[in-house]
């Protein structure tokens, strides 16, 4: 669950790689907070990285972006912003990661997770070979270097056998001084777009990344696909491997994407909305005078609820500016003041209210944000999950690896449902529902004219239903 960028100048060298790079992290950290790293390759190789978000790490004026911005004729870039998941928020974690090879540095940044990172590194520490981080990227690296012998004209053979071996969400890139390879995994679990600026390729984890350079989205690059370009353009791309069914990450549309980005043709914030309104068909809270939202990632859903259930829709809670998206996994505060405040005047004449979430995950936040809403002079607090409960880890890139931190497991038994009652009073909430997995899948449909946005069936949803990830893989030949 981070965010990647590459670029590269192109022909008519009229943009600056790095510069883009520097600027598309404004349109990028939301998916990653923990630090953030930056390559550029001209007639030589150059790196920074560092821990925080990356429009801080590379802030025009700080000396990581300055060193790099005398690099000379820069002709490719790549960019990472992480979220730390496989290695803590460390710069020796930090991506990108470099190696020598007798051509040169080659380095490898990737979002996504391996299940199998510890025992496959193992394998190679075995074998001899020293890593310098806990990061599985390395390990792609390392196997790359592996399979081609260091050699940059053998790599692109090298990571046709690397997705031919590996199980796990991958959208990563290669970069030596003369060419990118740029991969994704063959169940396409995390995001990766193409687009253009002039004659530019520019590679992302999201469409709202390159349309924040006023590039123009072309395509994604497809699950299974190697894309290869140099500064003279796209010089190939060709399918190397191919899954039975695809497992697009459902999460990153609940919760990760911002609501102006598209994953697999559907647009984050109007899958919200629909879901929002499948929710209130579901369970609707009649008494409720007001429906309010838990901002942001919660706004659109609550948004749709309100319109399905023609009640009005008002803001009672603010995100503070100044606070940083907080990600799952990460310890959460005692306090919710740190990061909303409750606008009083919004409970002076209304005091049954419904709130709102894209989901609940361990739960903490609640507990205190319900406290801190009564406070404020709400006399009803009803919350609405826009999505099924989240009962199954997952080890792709979520952070969500051991079952029983997971919250509403405290409330299952057995094969039934989790007791919501109990679940509710828990979090001193009045009421308590979520959507159901059959709603979920229902928000892909587009109700203006009917048509399916994307098909279910090639999402996954392992951490709500328990469905397999992974289905069997097959290699393309051509």
């Amino acid at each position: 669950m981070c965010g990647i960028i590459g670029v590269i100048q192109g022909r008519s060298q009229l943009v600056n790689p790095l510069e883009l790079v520097g600027r598309s992290f404004r349109d990028l950290e939301h998916r990653g907070q923990h630090g953030a790293g930056i390559a550029v390759t001209g007639n030589d190789f150059w790196m920074e990285k560092g821990v925080g978000r990356a429009t801080v790490v590379f802030d025009p004026e700080r000396p990581e972006y300055q060193r790099l911005a005398k690099v000379p004729k820069p002709r490719m870039a790549v960019g990472h912003a992480r979220y730390a998941t496989q290695g803590k928020p460390s710069t020796e974690n930090m991506q990108p990661h470099v190696m020598d090879s007798f051509c040169g540095e080659v380095c490898c940044l990737s979002n996504g997770d391996l299940p199998d990172y510890c025992p496959l590194r193992q394998q190679m520490e075995a074998a001899g070979a020293v890593f310098k981080s806990r990061n599985d990227a390395e390990y792609i690296l390392r196997r790359v270097f592996q399979l081609s012998g260091g050699q940059p004209r053998k790599m692109v053979d090298a990571v046709k056998q690397l997705m031919l071996e590996l199980r796990g969400a991958y959208s990563a890139i290669i970069m030596t001084k003369d060419i990118m390879i740029v991969f994704r995994d063959p169940w396409g679990i995390r995001p990766l777009v193409h687009g253009v600026l002039g004659d530019s390729p520019i590679f992302a984890s999201e469409t709202c990344t390159i349309k924040g350079l006023g590039a123009d989205v072309v395509g994604t690059v497809r699950p299974g696909e190697i894309v290869i370009a140099t500064p003279a353009g796209i010089q190939d791309r060709f399918q190397v491997v191919r899954a039975e069914r695809r497992s697009h990450c459902i999460l990153e549309t609940i919760y990760l994407h911002r609501p102006d980005s598209k994953f697999e043709g559907v647009e984050a914030g109007a899958f919200r909305y629909r879901c929002g309104k499948k929710l209130n068909e579901e369970h609707p809270v009649p008494e409720a005078e007001f429906v309010s939202s838990v901002p942001r990632s919660g706004d659109m859903a609550a948004i749709g609820y309100a319109a399905q259930a023609r009640q009005d829709f008002r803001i009672t809670l603010i995100h503070k500016p100044s606070v940083g998206r907080q990600f799952i996994g990460e310890p959460e505060s005692k306090d919710p003041r740190e990061k909303f405040s409750a606008m009083e005047g919004a409970f002076e004449h209304r005091k049954r209210g419904v709130w709102v979430d894209d989901s609940v995950i361990k739960g903490g936040t609640w507990a205190r944000l319900a406290k801190m809403i009564r406070e404020a002079g709400a006399k009803e607090v009803h919350l609405r999950v826009a999505s099924p409960p989240n009962c199954n880890p997952c080890r792709t890139g979520i952070h969500t690896p051991d079952r029983d931190k997971l919250w509403v497991n405290r409330f299952i038994e057995g094969d039934k449902p989790p007791d919501l009652i109990r679940g509710a009073k828990d979090l001193h909430l009045d009421s308590l529902e979520y959507l159901s997995i059959e709603g979920l899948k229902s928000a892909f449909q587009n109700p203006d004219n009917g048509e399916w946005e994307s098909d279910p069936d090639q999402w996954c949803t392992h951490c709500l239903d328990g469905r397999p990830i992974f289905s069997e893989i097959e290699p393309v030949t051509s």
